[in-house]
């Protein structure tokens, strides 16, 4: 199979452009979400795997998959559903379903499978609504750490909700004492980390569980 010519390249590009509302709130979304700053690093990484993956295709054979083009129109509907309703991170979830779509569509499976780990690796740079929801429970459970290891010291604590008491204190944890925006970054670094990593593939994933 030849290298993606100026052609494919164009189709590419279409196809991001019409996700065009879902990129601009992207952009929004990690100027204004801390948990999430790293987007743009996160596409530049997926852009670089693509680009050196793109330079070993000669040696795969072409066999376009008619599957892509369902996994294509789904991913386009659920598109604009996702825009319509302005649930743009639903939305973005669907970039790189629609780049597969269209990969599977242009050049069948084999190849497709060379870009898994780019396309997989774009799912890292959507802010999901997961504070709102997790970051109460990590605080929760940060101050009943905290207190019970405060007790162990011999220091007399309690909590009330996120409120601790001390002797001479009193302070709320909140919840970016949780660790979730430590936790997103470290797993998304991790995630390249066992990537780029030579090894079998039960190490590398074992490494991925250990920083979830």
């Amino acid at each position: 199979m030849q290298t993606p010519s100026h052609f494919h390249t164009i189709l590419f590009l279409g196809m991001l452009l019409l996700f065009a509302p879902t990129w601009l709130w992207l952009g929004e979304a990690w100027l204004s979400n801390p948990y999430y700053s790293h987007g743009p690093l996160v596409v530049i990484v997926a852009l670089y795997f693509a680009w050196v993956q793109a330079k070993t295709l000669g040696d795969v054979a072409r066999a376009p998959n008619p599957l892509g083009w369902g996994i294509l129109v789904a991913a386009l509907a659920f598109h604009l559903w996702a825009t319509f309703w302005r649930a743009y991170y639903l939305s973005a979830l669907m970039i790189p379903l629609a780049l597969l779509g269209l990969l599977l569509t242009l050049f069948g499976w084999r190849a497709a499978r060379h870009y898994a780990f780019p396309l997989a690796f774009l799912v890292l740079m959507v802010p999901l609504p997961i504070a709102e929801r997790i970051g109460p429970l990590l605080e929760q459970w940060t101050t009943t750490s905290a207190v019970a290891l405060t007790q162990i010291v011999g220091i007399r604590a309690h909590n009330v909700g996120a409120q601790v008491f001390l002797p001479n204190a009193t302070f709320t944890i909140g919840i970016p004492c949780g660790g979730l925006r430590s936790a997103i970054a470290i797993i998304t670094l991790t995630t390249l980390f066992a990537y780029i990593l030579h090894g079998p593939f039960w190490a590398r994933l074992a490494l991925f569980l250990a920083a979830v």
